[in-house]
């Protein structure tokens, strides 16, 4: 089926016009892309790729993991030993770490540590914009804690945070635990880690002194990537010229026709 002549001119104007006004905005966004990237020469090549591409931040976070999900350990009792002593408040996966499992004796405490490994793809390391440790314990009065204050045994005790055998905190033992009859700290963190993060492979550790108990629920590594994507504008760069393009051939179809 033919056009007519009127149909074939109002449908080249549309398309026209349409063009003219996408041209006229893609002209003015290019003439302010100019002005930016002139104002400071010394950043050039950093803000072309800046005009092509828009920042963007996404999750790149490994699996968390939970307490007994250790890849090493010392003197610890989990909750696998906590029928002999009759304590049913814990989860299924709890770590306590420096406790004796085959004694409930505050004098058996003798100290301990645990490990946590994780792994991340070796291209968010030069890209991270955030990273934090961040260590869960479900119950309130079950997080890092003394033997009870009663002879002040476990005043000034401590634990520690190492990432890949960096120390990155000390926590004194200074504070009673609010309701509470020991010396301890019911929550920590979440720390900032991105200056500790250099390798794919990152063991998490924490330590502790005699008499000192800590309940680990979950160990989880909040990691934050910020990588780029092309600008909106580029897509209807792109569309423009496609269009473009589709009216050439459009038109060359419309004179086939004669």
């Amino acid at each position: 089926m033919k056009l007519t002549a009127h149909d074939e001119c109002k449908t080249s104007f549309n398309i026209g016009y349409m063009q003219f006004i996408s041209t006229r905005m893609m002209i003015k966004n290019i003439s302010n892309i100019l002005d930016y990237i002139y104002q400071d020469s010394d950043n050039m090549l950093e803000k072309i790729d800046n005009v092509f591409r828009e920042i963007i931040l996404k999750p790149a976070s490994p699996e968390p993991k939970k307490g007994l999900d250790t890849s090493n350990r010392g003197t610890h009792f989990s909750t696998k030993d906590l029928d002999k002593f009759s304590r049913k408040w814990y989860s299924e996966y709890t770590l306590i770490i420096g406790v004796n499992p085959e004694s409930e004796d505050d004098n058996e405490w003798k100290g301990g540590w645990a490990e946590w490994h994780f792994k991340i793809d070796k291209k968010v390391i030069g890209s991270l914009s955030s990273a934090y440790l961040k260590i869960s314990t479900i119950r309130t009065h079950g997080g890092l804690h003394s033997t009870k204050v009663g002879d002040m045994r476990g005043y000034g005790k401590k634990a520690e945070i190492y990432i890949n055998e960096k120390k990155l905190d000390t926590l004194d033992l200074v504070t009673k635990t609010e309701f509470g009859e020991a010396y301890g700290i019911s929550r920590v963190g979440p720390y900032p880690i991105i200056d500790y993060i250099h390798s794919p492979d990152i063991i998490v550790k924490l330590k502790v002194d005699p008499l000192v108990a800590w309940g680990i629920d979950e160990i989880r590594l909040e990691l934050i990537q910020k990588t780029k994507k092309l600008r909106p504008w580029i897509y209807t760069f792109i569309g423009i010229v496609g269009g473009f393009l589709l009216r050439i051939i459009y038109e060359k179809m419309i004179k086939s026709n004669y």
